[in-house]
């Protein structure tokens, strides 16, 4: 099995941007996520950027992950596929990121946001189901729905949860 976080970015401080302050307003309590493969490698984007992939470490006071293990071809398959959004050097979609919310403004677009990222990476390893609607998952919305599906916790900022592939 092979091992991939997600780690969940939780604007608490009073300094926080206001970007950031806004997205966790309209939808609580995280406003940035990121998949953390194995090596501390983690698949990104940001506003105003595109998708990357780079070394990293993740502070456990601002940020609260979600572990999950699946089989190697799935992770692999999750892996192949950041790497590839990474190269094409997908950007950053303001519009998309607000439509996860705000019906209105949902529509075909290029481009992608920091939990559409990640859900169409857990959909790739099969962590998460293939009919999930992944351009309405906000960082809340995809840390509730992946700890719903917990099976053991292992602390108050770990989680570990099932495969779907089992």
């Amino acid at each position: 099995m092979q091992r991939i976080n997600v780690q969940f970015y939780n604007a608490r401080g009073v300094d926080e941007a206001v970007v950031n302050r806004v997205v966790s307003f309209l939808d609580p309590p995280y406003c940035h996520c990121e998949v953390e493969f194995m090596d501390n490698v983690a698949c990104a984007i940001y506003w105003g950027g595109g998708v990357h992939m780079k070394t990293r470490t993740f502070n456990p006071a601002s940020y609260d992950c979600i572990q999950l293990d699946c089989p190697r071809p799935d992770y692999e398959r999750a892996l192949t596929m950041a790497r590839q959004k990474s190269l094409e050097g997908e950007k950053f979609n303001l519009r998309q990121m607000l439509g996860s919310k705000i019906t209105l403004l949902r529509g075909k677009t290029e481009g992608t946001f920091c939990s559409k990222l990640c859900a169409e990476l857990l959909v790739a390893a099969r962590l998460l189901p293939g009919d999930v609607e992944v351009d309405q998952m906000t960082p809340s919305a995809l840390f509730h729905r992946l700890s719903s599906y917990q099976a053991t916790a292992l602390s108050s900022d770990v989680i570990v949860a099932l495969d779907f592939a089992s």
